[in-house]
């Protein structure tokens, strides 16, 4: 096959697979700011024979993907003070009460009321469901559950242009390797 067209068709996959993660991101409640969704990009490099096609996002999608265990918040349930003593967790939960409407005050109030849940229940929480409308209520695996949604259209799209052989190699990296970066 030429690799051209290869290239195309790992674009291709590329452009179907980010508009679904933008999707079930929505679908999961994880859309205030939109900044992860805005962030969404791809780049696909061509290395001798090997096309390897990546997609690239905020950092912090993986937080988001996997949730974070209770043990790992990073809150003691003491306040160290207002001002720059404020840890850059606390910092961001203020930041996201403020963005949706509260005052200052409130927001700081809010942001640690959380911030206690969040060390007793972990990332993302129970009643934090009620913010999707995905299956079941998920709020994570928005990463694993799109890419194998999406295996069987991204399988039939490469066995269309590189035949069989290829095909198995793709299945077989998709049982290695479903991350916050997938690799074609």
């Amino acid at each position: 096959m030429d690799p051209q067209q290869l290239q195309k068709a790992v674009e291709s996959i590329l452009i179907v697979l980010i508009e679904a993660l933008r999707e079930r991101l929505t679908r999961q409640g994880h859309r205030l700011s939109g900044r992860l969704i805005k962030s969404m990009r791809f780049r696909v490099d061509v290395k001798g024979e090997k096309i390897v096609g990546d997609i690239l996002m905020e950092h912090y999608a993986g937080f988001l993907d996997s949730g974070v265990s209770a043990s790992r918040i990073p809150f003691s349930g003491i306040s160290p003070g207002a001002g720059p003593n404020v840890s850059q967790y606390i910092q961001g939960l203020i930041s996201f009460w403020r963005q949706r409407g509260l005052p200052e005050r409130e927001a700081t109030s809010a942001a640690f009321a959380t911030a206690k849940v969040h060390a007793r229940e972990g990332m993302p929480t129970r009643a934090s469901r009620r913010f999707s409308s995905d299956d079941g209520g998920a709020r994570t695996g928005f990463i694993g559950r799109t890419t194998e949604e999406r295996q069987p259209y991204i399988l039939s799209l490469l066995a269309n242009k590189a035949g069989t052989q290829l095909t198995v190699s793709i299945e077989q990296a998709f049982k290695r390797e479903i991350t916050g970066v997938l690799s074609l």
